[in-house]
């Protein structure tokens, strides 16, 4: 019988298409797809940059279309009055 391994590590190449889907507190805010990213950090600094400033939970799900693999990260920003509550 037979071993089957599974790549958990989602590596990102320049040529890869990727397409990303990103919600902010469960509303659709964002879809496009590109190429040009070298990592996953660069796939969140791109969706960062576009999507803008928020509050609250933003699910970011990437699919890269040349590997295969679809992974879904979570971003969270809170409010500048959030903080001044507890001080």
């Amino acid at each position: 019988m037979g071993t089957m391994t599974m790549n958990i590590c989602n590596t990102v190449a320049m040529s890869d298409q990727l397409l990303m889907t990103v919600s902010i507190n469960g509303a659709a805010k964002l879809n496009c797809s590109g190429t040009g990213f070298s990592s996953l950090d660069d796939v969140l600094a791109y969706v960062r940059e576009r999507i803008g400033s928020f509050v609250g939970l933003a699910r970011v799900t990437v699919r890269n279309k040349t590997q295969g693999w679809s992974r879904m990260l979570s971003l969270s920003r809170h409010s500048q009055a959030c903080y001044a509550r507890r001080a």
